[in-house]
Order: structure tokens, then sequence, then C-alpha cells
């Protein structure tokens, strides 16, 4: 009796090992990025799907064999530890169910990797990272925003710059200079700012960041080396279009 619960309790583990699993690469899987319709959605859903059914098949079949094992203990208790003439066929019933499961265990264990193929690492770790890069991208996404909007209306305000430059009573030679440079500086952040975002998307879609620890920082210092010229250009041509 003690074998053949203790090969109940084996395959009782495997199965919560897999919901587990399940419920990891679940939260991995949302906090990816990765697009609902895409082929790699579509089949982590078909292996959720799969992962649904085997867990159940099993959860069946096992809670049948754990009523069986606990019939079995109820009798040898009732009769003082002596065995009834059918209890050895009863094992052997029991065993050969037990066996019958081992089938869909590797099947339920063939679906966890795929899902953890899809969904990456499901570690705590990887999961504060999801975290990390989200909040990174957040803020990324606001900051090109502002941007976006600041050099949209600058070019508006520069309309009248532009025609009386092609008209030629546009004297304000310096002004030009620094305003041109500015657009520049600024066009040249809100691209690096879409890189960025870009990087930071990858990253949270990849199995593994490893890949990409070793480019955050380059990618991150370039970023500040654009903003810096941007900053900078600003500064430049608020100086002289301040109201003295």
């Amino acid at each position: 009796m003690d074998a053949l619960q203790e090969e109940l309790d084996r395959r009782l583990v495997a199965v919560g090992a897999g919901l587990e699993v399940f419920k990891r690469t679940a939260k991995s899987f949302d906090m990816s990025g990765i697009e609902d319709g895409c082929s790699e959605a579509a089949s982590f859903k078909l292996a959720q799907g799969r992962h649904a059914y085997f867990t159940n098949a099993l959860i069946d079949d096992l809670s049948s064999v754990e009523e069986q094992v606990k019939a079995m203990r109820r009798a040898l208790e009732y009769n003082d530890g002596r065995p009834q003439p059918s209890f050895e066929k009863e094992v052997t019933e029991a065993e050969r169910d037990l066996e019958q499961t081992d089938a869909n265990i590797r099947r339920l264990s063939e679906v966890c990797q795929q899902l953890i193929d899809i969904a990456g690492d499901t570690s705590p770790e990887r999961a504060e990272d999801h975290a990390s890069l989200k909040l990174l991208i957040e803020h990324a996404n606001g900051r090109k925003d502002e941007l976006d909007h600041t050099l949209s209306e600058m070019d508006k305000s520069l309309d009248d710059v532009i025609a009386q430059a092609e008209a030629g009573t546009f004297t304000d030679i310096e002004l030009a200079k620094k305003a041109s440079s500015y657009m520049k500086a600024g066009a040249a952040l809100s691209l690096a700012e879409g890189e960025w975002i870009d990087f930071l998307q990858k990253a949270m879609r990849a199995p593994s960041l490893d890949p990409f620890r070793a480019e955050l920082p380059r990618k991150k210092e370039w970023l500040e080396e654009c903003r810096k010229i941007y900053e900078d250009a600003r500064a430049a041509l608020r100086a002289l279009t301040v109201d003295e």
C-alpha cells in the first residue's frame, strides 16, 4: 500500500507542477508584449488548451485511483490489517490505472515545455524585470509623445520665419540657425526615443534578458547624449527669443 501511495503521490506532484507552470507562463506571457493574433499568441493559446485538457484528464483519473487507495486502506483497518480476498486484484487494478496515466503525464510535460518556450523565463526575477521594462516603456512613450507635440507646435510657429526667409525679408540669421539646430536635435531625440522603446519591447518579448543586458547601458548612454544635445539647442534658442 505504501508503494502504491508513493506512485500516486508522484503523479499528483507532477500535475501540481504542471499547474504552477501554467500560472507562471500565463503571467509571463501577459507581460511579454506579444500581440494577440500573431502566430506566437495563437500557439500559446493552443498549448494552454491542451494543458487544460491533459490536466483535467489526469485529475479525474488520479482522483479515481485515490479513492481506490482510500477504500483499500479502510478495508485493511476494518479487518485489523488482514487483506480481503479481492485485495490483490484491487491493488493490481490500481497499479494498472496509475500506469495508464503516464502517457498523459508525458503529454502534459511536453505542453509545459511549449508554454515555457513561448513565454520565456517564468522566475520571479523575470517578472520583476518585466515590471521594470514596462515602466521604462511607459515613461519613454510619455517623453516621446510630449517631445513630438512640442516639435509639431514649433514647426507651425516657424512657418512665418520660413516664408520670410523665402521672400528674402528675414534678417535674423542667428535665430534661423538656432531654430534649425533645435529642430534637428529634436528630431534626432525623437528617433532615439523610438529606438529605445523598440529595444525595450524586444527585451520584454525575448525568452531571456541576458542578450540585452550588455547592450542596455550603451543604448541608454546614447539616448542621454541625444537628450543633452536637444536641451542645449533648446537653451540656445530660448536665449535669443526670451523677452529682455
